[in-house]
């Protein structure tokens, strides 16, 4: 049943894959994985090729991917590109170049997703990358509940450009519920409304220390396509999330940073990544 038509028979073997990627990063004893993990690969890819469909071959590109390993500490860094990032060359380099400049502990994962391409147009392209950012923002979460239930001392860390960001504001969201939390999240210029004051007072739970929100009044792509595409609603890259404050519900610290001195564009926020972070550490 799991190979049958339009279903995605490797998912669950790719999800074992990553745990045992990331159990010989963090867990002593365990290195005999990596031989498992590359045999796994190989019958992966194999299975994929037998019963290929363009569904199956399209998902195949999607997911979780090492960038970078810069020692054995108990963090994971997570990166998630924003929108038209779907076949981006050397896509996560920027985010691993600064992220080390930053002298960043852990190792540093990207996250890709069908978040359309620069050869598509029209408004209907923007719906269907908002459409899979909720798909995949339900993926990532499940991702980081397989990390953390093999490596509970593991702190995850997200990182989100535009679009990116509604990826990770799903994601904590779908992790609502399951016991598992991220460490930080930070938004970047983020696309996903900051006034859905119910849905960020439930993400909000998701995150153990805080969320860091970066916008930027120059940010005219927000201002022109975010305000047509979603009726004039207000993103998260112009302004202060807004949410709900329950009694006797925990939920993480907020910082909403200003950067409009710093990030003149939309596209900006990544090439000046360096010194926003700075900002993270007042």
């Amino acid at each position: 049943d799991d190979y049958a038509p339009g279903v995605k028979g490797t998912d669950y073997l790719r999800r074992a894959l990553f745990v045992a990627d990331i159990a010989t990063d963090f867990v002593p004893g365990v290195a005999g994985f990596k031989k498992v993990h590359k045999l796994g690969k190989s019958a992966s890819s194999f299975v994929d090729d037998f019963t290929a469909d363009e569904e199956r071959a399209a998902e195949k590109i999607f997911g979780l991917r090492r960038v970078s390993q810069i020692d054995d500490t108990k963090f994971l860094h997570i990166c998630i590109d924003g929108f038209m990032s779907e076949s981006a060359k050397g896509q996560f380099s920027d985010w691993r170049t600064s992220l080390e400049t930053r002298e960043t502990f852990g190792s540093i994962f990207g996250f890709s997703w069908p978040s359309r391409n620069f050869d598509e147009s029209g408004i209907t392209c923007w719906y269907e990358a908002v459409e899979n950012s909720y798909i995949y923002g339900n993926e990532l979460a499940k991702q980081i509940i397989n990390a953390k239930t093999f490596a509970p001392d593991l702190k995850v860390r997200l990182y989100g450009h535009s679009l990116g960001g509604r990826v990770i504001h799903n994601a904590l969201v779908a992790l609502l519920g399951s016991g598992c939390k991220v460490d930080q999240a930070y938004l970047f210029g983020g696309a996903v409304s900051r006034k859905d004051k119910q849905r960020w007072a439930g993400a909000l739970q998701s995150v153990e220390d805080r969320v860091f929100n970066f916008y930027s009044m120059n940010d005219d792509v927000l201002k022109k396509l975010y305000h047509t595409a979603e009726l004039g609603d207000d993103p998260v890259g112009l302004g202060e999330i807004e949410y709900f404050k329950t009694k006797g519900v925990g939920i993480c610290e907020v910082v909403n940073i200003d950067v409009t001195e710093i990030v003149g564009g939309h596209t900006e926020y990544k090439s000046n990544l360096v010194s926003i972070l700075e900002h993270s550490s007042l």
